[in-house]
């Protein structure tokens, strides 16, 4: 299902940023290594403009790798909830642990993806906290008898 154009960000960028992170900090180490041994003369002023865009610039990658890192985890492991509205399942039971009968709710949703997968439901009996929503494992959902 994934290509290689759709992985190409996690090999490229990724490195990338780390790589001109460490250039950055280096050439900025040397320029003041260059200025205390007076080779070049840089007023404080200029010193401190080196260190503050360096600084920035390093800033500026770091969210970039993090920006780059979560579009690679969103693609490889999804996002969000999937729709349930094709799947005509809207009335279930849900088979709570503990518990002796079902209780029926009204499926809502299901997250896919990670290890295990939930179920996105609202209560629909009224006198035991119908209503409200809770997340249970899709395992304990079971479609309600005669839909």
């Amino acid at each position: 299902m994934n290509t290689a154009d759709e992985n190409a960000i996690s090999a490229s960028a990724l490195n990338i940023t780390k790589v001109v992170s460490i250039f950055i900090a280096i050439f900025a180490v040397i320029m003041q290594g260059l200025a205390a041994a007076r080779a070049i003369s840089l007023s404080p002023a200029l010193q401190l403009t080196t260190w503050l865009v360096a600084a920035g610039l390093i800033v500026l990658l770091s969210i970039a790798d993090m920006a780059c890192r979560a579009s690679v985890t969103a693609k490889r492991y999804g996002s969000g909830e999937a729709s349930v509205a094709r799947l005509h399942l809207s009335r279930v039971n849900v088979r709570e642990q503990g518990t002796k009968d079902p209780r029926e709710a009204e499926l809502l949703g299901i997250l896919t993806g990670g290890p295990g997968q939930l179920a996105h439901v609202r209560w629909t009996d009224r006198n035991a906290g119908g209503g409200e929503d809770a997340w249970v494992r899709l395992n304990d959902v079971e479609p309600l008898n005669g839909v």
